[in-house]
């Protein structure tokens, strides 16, 4: 088993900080083109922009990472998982087109490629990422 450090032999496994980390990543660097998209541009500060192209590489690397460490496959626990997030996701679609034609001054020019791959990279690593999460498999 692979066990965070200082984990005193009991911790979550490192391959389940590995996964967690990367939906931590995602759900921050997601806020940033939410933000940007309802408030005005002039407001943000300048920093802002850079550090979200710094977390937008971050997110890459632990998506190419979860991915990388999950050997197994995603059937069982972890392919009903990555099933149950995949139906979940379904309805941003249908979330966005609601805010479409309800909400006045958003700016879809900088929501809609921001969400799209951020969209891109969830649908890659999700079976990954719930294989890593499910507990079955190398870690166990």
């Amino acid at each position: 088993m692979l066990l965070s450090a200082g984990s005193g032999g009991r911790g979550v496994p490192r391959d389940r900080g590995l996964a967690v980390a990367g939906v931590a990543a995602l759900a921050v660097s997601t806020t940033f083109p939410v933000v940007a998209a309802v408030g005005s541009a002039e407001s943000l500060p300048a920093w802002v922009g850079a550090v979200d192209v710094g977390l937008a590489f971050g997110v890459i690397a632990l998506a190419l990472g979860i991915e990388a460490r999950s050997r197994r496959g995603t059937g069982g626990a972890g392919g009903r998982a990555a099933v149950r997030v995949y139906r979940a996701f379904a309805a941003v679609p249908l979330g966005l087109l609601v805010v479409f034609f309800v909400a006045e001054g958003v700016r879809w020019e900088v929501l809609l490629p921001g969400l799209a791959w951020r969209s891109a990279v969830l649908l890659y690593a999700t079976p990954a990422a719930c294989a890593l999460l499910g507990g079955n498999g190398r870690d166990a």
